[in-house]
């Protein structure tokens, strides 16, 4: 027996559009911020101003310079 209705249904639909709407939107914004660090990475900008403008952990921006740096050398 089915306990959903049709607007059940579609309130629930619209619930995980809208989830993985802000899922799509919360990667996107992590891969610009990855990006951007790497761009003033380049730039020698040190790690913790790059943490402090991109909203990344310090320790991931260490890691992104650690990675840069090997595959520059």
């Amino acid at each position: 027996m089915n306990c959903l209705t049709e607007f059940d249904v579609e309130s629930a639909i619209k619930t995980w559009r809208e989830d993985g709407y802000e899922e799509g939107m919360t990667a996107g914004e992590q891969k610009k911020a990855v990006e951007d660090a790497r761009n003033f990475l380049r730039e020698n900008v040190s790690p913790e101003i790059i943490a402090r403008c991109t909203g990344l952990a310090l320790e991931e921006v260490k890691k992104l310079a650690e990675e840069s740096a090997k595959t520059t050398a």
